[in-house]
């Protein structure tokens, strides 16, 4: 696999945007290893523990993972802050690059590896049509519901969409349950069955509550950038089928498993508790769940409302440009179609950034199709590139991601040292069941959302580049020119040359385009997205001009190189003057009657 670093003496520079993130992943990891160590050495000493007992073994458990995750912290810390490498291979292509030639042309696949996210077809769209294939419509009904709340964060990196999108999936299904509840509440109190408020039933109902949003968010978690398919393959829609691709039959049976789901499940629920209350009786839980469901909702509430602010403030407040620079003409030169790739592939070498070869995403050189062997025919060919991009020298991120870092890891933080007073006071181990896994599980949960949409916003790096997109077609005929060819020139030269009618259609366009940067050897090895499309008439003008001056100061004919050739040639040329000075005064005038029989009348008077 390629990495991301390929040293020159001349490479891009790009400023490691998790230094300080990294930092506070380290001071996490310094504090959070001791308490792990604390535990596994004096785990039941303090109590005077002869043999090992449940609460020994929990403290063995706890220290095992207080440990590890202190040291994945401080590991994973100082690896954010070491040097980002970035080389002169980065950043990732817009789409797979081909190979100019088997030599040093541009374009070469070995310096970019990435697949890309597009395909040459669809960027020539792009700029054809003059529109961004980036913002995708959002697919799904809740997708459809926050970009109504936010119309601007249709205009983000997709992994930005989605992590906000995924936040807003836990938070609204969190909703749903509430709304169960509530339901299910309704429909004792109509139904005529007992009241169930301040018996065990609803506390079982809160935990049952309590239980479903905790593995809703569970099930919505981020997983860390460096591995993450969230990243790489993000989606922009809450359904995977569009709403009007599906049949009836699927709406029927997506009618039918929400059913029961989400009304004969609850109420079969609230049937079993009720009958088993009126038996034998529910035993009371021993902390109340409705104070951990309370901060259960509050926490992911503001984990949304933190990506939510994010993407909000991250979101273009305008219109997002869309254009470009065109040409397009006739022109009749005597000239190979070959030979204008070329002159472009020359002016395009001279924009090169710190000299990196540009990326061509696709080459097909005009080839001649001869018609019917009579020296003329057609031809097609063109091209799509892009100048190497260029990191924005002033990367502007949002004031409030960093801080969000360092929030994150204080809530992580705060989970571990939760962890360590509930398994290191005394006291018995059944009545703090359940505040020993809600608290820790809680801040843990929150903690790592918050640090995951910091990152994120910490690691987008914008690139500034220009693509270019060029097609020719016309017609060719062959053409033969030549000089010396006097009955009394003895030097005679012969060129064979085509007379070509060309259709030149030149776009190009100033692209922005962000990277969601990670730490590690493929920092800037991500998916890059194109964000905006500018004009650029400079580079349009000068493409033009460079090939219509290639075209006028081209040699068609032969030329003579050496000074031997050219003394040769001015010798031939003094025997010719001699020849003819011969030629004229051996030679008898003609009288006008010949003159007027051999190349017709009224040539006489003109001579």
């Amino acid at each position: 696999m390629a990495m991301g670093f390929e040293y020159g003496s001349q490479a891009i520079e790009v400023r490691n945007p998790f230094k300080a993130e990294g930092a506070a992943y380290a001071v996490r990891g310094l504090i959070v290893a001791p308490l792990g160590i604390y535990l596994l050495l004096y785990a039941g000493v303090e109590e005077g523990v002869a043999e090992p007992d449940a609460r020994v073994a929990l403290q063995l458990a706890v220290g095992v993972l207080l440990l590890a995750v202190g040291l994945y912290a401080l590991g994973l810390g100082l690896f954010k802050m070491f040097r980002f490498y970035t080389g002169r291979g980065v950043p990732a292509n817009l789409a797979s690059t081909v190979a100019a030639s088997a030599t040093i042309a541009p374009g070469s696949e070995e310096s970019f590896r990435h697949p890309g996210i597009y395909n040459p077809a669809k960027l020539s769209e792009m700029l054809s049509g003059r529109k961004n294939l980036t913002f995708e419509e959002p697919r799904g009904w809740l997708a459809r519901l926050l970009n109504g709340l936010c119309f601007s964060m249709i205009f983000l990196p997709h992994p930005m969409r989605w992590i906000t999108l995924k936040l807003f999936m836990a938070l609204w299904h969190a909703m749903v349950v509430l709304a169960i509840l509530g339901l299910m509440f309704l429909s004792a109190r109509a139904l005529g069955m007992v009241e169930i408020t301040g018996t065990a039933v609803f506390d079982y109902l809160g935990a049952a509550a309590l239980v479903a949003i905790l593995l809703i968010w569970v099930v919505y978690q981020p997983t860390p950038l460096w591995r993450n398919t969230d990243l790489r393959n993000p989606r922009t829609s809450s359904s995977r089928t569009p709403f009007q691709q599906r049949s009836f039959g699927q709406f029927l049976g997506l009618a039918v498993r929400l059913a029961l789901l989400w009304v004969a499940l609850p109420l079969g629920i609230l049937m079993i508790l009720l009958e088993e209350q009126r038996t034998t009786g529910l035993p009371e839980l021993p902390v109340s769940p409705w104070p951990w469901l309370a901060a259960l909702v509050a926490a992911v509430v503001l984990a949304f409302v933190y990506s939510f602010l994010m993407a909000w403030r991250r979101a273009p407040r305008r219109s997002v440009p869309t254009d470009v620079s065109e040409y397009r003409d006739h022109w009749q030169e005597t000239v190979h179609p070959k030979d204008i790739f070329r002159a472009i592939e020359m002016t395009l070498a001279n924009h090169r950034y710190l000299d990196i070869p540009n990326r061509v995403y696709h080459l097909s050189e005009p080839d001649l199709h001869e018609q019917s062997g009579n020296n003329q025919g057609t031809f097609e060919g063109e091209t799509l590139q892009e100048i190497q991009p260029e990191p924005l020298a002033r990367q502007r991120r949002d004031p409030l991601a960093l801080p969000g870092a360092v929030l994150g890891q204080l809530l992580l933080l705060g989970a571990a040292l939760w962890l360590f007073q509930l398994v290191h006071e005394p006291g018995p181990l059944s009545a703090q069941a359940a505040m020993f896994f809600l608290g820790p599980l809680l801040l843990w949960l929150l903690g790592r959302s918050v640090a995951y949409v910091a990152n994120m916003y910490l690691g987008e790096i914008r690139f500034q580049s220009q693509l270019i997109a060029f097609r020719a077609s016309g017609t060719y005929s062959q053409v033969r020119l030549g000089t010396g060819s006097s009955i009394l020139d003895s030097n005679r030269s012969e060129s064979h040359a085509l007379r070509s009618s060309i259709t030149p259609w030149l776009v190009v366009s100033r692209i922005g385009s962000s990277i969601i940067a990670v730490s590690g050897a493929m920092n800037l090895e991500q998916p890059r997205y194109v964000l905006d499309m500018e004009p650029s008439d400079d580079l349009t003008k000068e493409l033009v001009d460079d090939v219509r001056r290639y075209l006028r100061e081209r040699q068609v004919l032969a030329p003579i190189e050496s000074s031997a050739d050219a003394q040769s040639v001015m010798d031939i040329h003094r025997m010719n003057e001699r020849t003819r000075a011969v030629h004229s005064t051996a030679l008898p005038p003609v009288s006008e009657e010949i003159l007027r029989e051999r190349l017709g009348p009224g040539t006489a008077e003109e001579n």
